[in-house]
Parts: structure tokens; sequence; C-alpha cells
């Protein structure tokens, strides 16, 4: 029977008690930062925001980070009342978006290391 390396690892490191072993590949990818304010991970480590309208949601997640969010159009106000899922876990603001617009109907239409645009 063939035992992959990584599953040789995980079995290693669970018996040794260790959380140190990687499957990720060594080089650039590893170590690479977030390349702008929407890639960066939650500060405070969590996100804990509960179900909510749109607006408002939006508004702490981008409060929380740089990262702009944007509807499109600018001008479409009925994005604002629009009840969004909670967010909860320490993700990136972009997975903290997504959290909140599944099954709303509402989608990200374009990202940028800066920004995330919403459309319907």
């Amino acid at each position: 029977m063939h035992i992959s390396p990584s599953v040789r690892c995980a079995l290693a490191c669970l018996m040794l008690g260790l959380g140190a072993c990687t499957t990720q590949p060594a080089g650039p990818q590893a170590s690479t930062p977030p390349s702008g304010p929407c890639d960066v991970v939650a500060v405070p480590p969590n996100y804990d925001i509960p179900p909510a309208r749109l607006d408002e949601t939006m508004q702490q997640l981008a409060h929380a980070t740089r990262c702009a969010i944007q509807f499109s159009p600018p001008t479409d106000r009925s994005f604002d009342a629009v009840p969004v899922n909670a967010v909860h876990g320490q993700v990136s603001i972009r997975r903290a978006v997504r959290q909140a617009i599944a099954g709303t109907g509402i989608v990200v239409q374009q990202e940028t290391a800066d920004s995330i645009t919403l459309s319907r």
C-alpha cells in the first residue's frame, strides 16, 4: 500500500502533536503577502457580523480594512436594504463579502487589490 507524502506528514504531525507540517509548495507563492487591502485577513482576528442590511454589512467590512466596496451602478440605492447573511470567521474581506451575499442575487462583478464591485 502506497501512502502519499502529504498523508505521511499529516500522520506524523498528528502523532507528534505538531501543527508545523504543510503540503504547500516551498517558494515565492508560499510566502507572498496579500496584494492589497481586499486580501488582508480580518483584524480583529474574527468577523462576527449578524445578518443585516447589505449597506450596513458592507460598511462594517470596508471599515475593518481599506478595501472599497462599490455598487454598480453607483446610483442604485435599491442595494441598501437587501438582507444579507451573517459573516463569521477569520477570512479576507473577499470571502466575507461572498459569505454575506450568498443566495441574495447580488454578485461580485469586479475585484481589484483595492476594491470590490457588486451588482445584480
